[in-house]
């Protein structure tokens, strides 16, 4: 996509089409920063499982994996 109105493109056009480029970037780079498990398992509660598996007493070997 080049930053700057097509040949037959008016500004009104060319606004939201800059405009509409960000959205779909931040929902991929957001998606890229998630753990692969979480997007594996989407349905699991994952606030609830990080909470409850810091609480639990285990070692941190186990937390870790």
């Amino acid at each position: 996509m080049s930053p700057t109105p097509g040949a037959t493109e008016t500004i009104k056009q060319f606004k939201p089409r800059l405009y509409g480029v960000p959205r779909p970037m931040r929902a991929t780079m957001e998606d890229a920063t998630k753990m692969q498990i979480t997007l594996k398992y989407a349905t699991t509660l994952w606030e609830w499982m990080w909470k409850n598996l810091h609480a639990a007493e285990a070692p941190y070997s186990v937390n870790s994996t």
